[in-house]
């Protein structure tokens, strides 16, 4: 049989087009946290490079963050006005995102990209060293302010407070548990109603005070009245 250039040609491109279609699909992601090893007091920025085969041409603008138990699930955010060509195509992006400061503890990212899936990373946020030890503090992750002791005569205290409102400051009580007397110890003034807390660690260390509002037939609500930083009243009760 003679093959003619015409044939030559078809069979070049049905050559070319055989090996488009096998050819993989191929996928660099990779997930940083900055700082590498975070504190309470710092911001974790989170980064997102994603390159490779994408099912089109369109390109995520920014991170989405939403928050679970122990876990950040990052997902790309589209422009819905964007053209997108619908064709394999070769790209890349680099994005952040700011979660805000967490709360001591290990974490797992979980980003569903366009070219590989799921990617995850671990990752941990250290406790406060010494410095802070017996402070207040506040989870951002859950919305929990944690009074590590509050000393009532001879008995301390361990608190748990969940924000359940913004303007004014409001947390409801939420859990309470035996605790050991330190430093840093909040008081109740029983005249007054006003929880006085010493050192409360939200990146710098503050005074603030708490009155307790009556009445609340969902459980002790508290409401932010004072608070200052500590290098100026640390321990007084302004």
């Amino acid at each position: 049989m003679k093959i003619y250039p015409t044939n030559l040609k078809k069979i070049a491109l049905l050559t070319v087009i055989a090996l488009f279609v096998a050819a993989p699909a191929w996928a660099d992601v990779s997930i940083s946290v900055s700082p590498d090893v975070p504190s309470p007091s710092d911001d974790v920025i989170i980064t997102v490079s994603e390159s490779g085969t994408f099912p089109n041409s369109c390109l995520p603008f920014e991170l989405n963050a939403e928050f679970g138990s122990g876990v950040i699930d990052v997902e790309p955010v589209y422009n819905p006005e964007q053209l997108c060509t619908q064709a394999l195509t070769e790209n890349q992006y680099t994005l952040s995102v700011n979660v805000g400061m967490l709360a001591a503890g290990d974490y797992t990212i979980k980003f569903f990209s366009s070219t590989a899936g799921l990617v995850e990373k671990q990752f941990s946020v250290e406790a406060f060293n010494n410095e802070y030890a017996g402070c207040a503090t506040y989870d951002f992750f859950n919305g929990i302010l944690r009074i590590p002791d509050l000393t009532l005569g001879d008995l301390s205290y361990w608190l748990d407070f969940q924000i359940v409102g913004i303007n004014p400051l409001v947390f409801v009580l939420v859990d309470i548990g035996d605790g050991e007397s330190t430093e840093q110890s909040a008081t109740l003034d029983f005249d007054t109603g006003v929880i006085f807390v010493p050192c409360l660690n939200v990146g710098d260390s503050y005074f603030s005070e708490w009155q307790i509002l009556p009445g609340s037939a969902s459980g002790t609500r508290i409401e932010l009245i004072g608070y200052g930083y500590n290098d100026l009243f640390l321990g007084e009760n302004p």
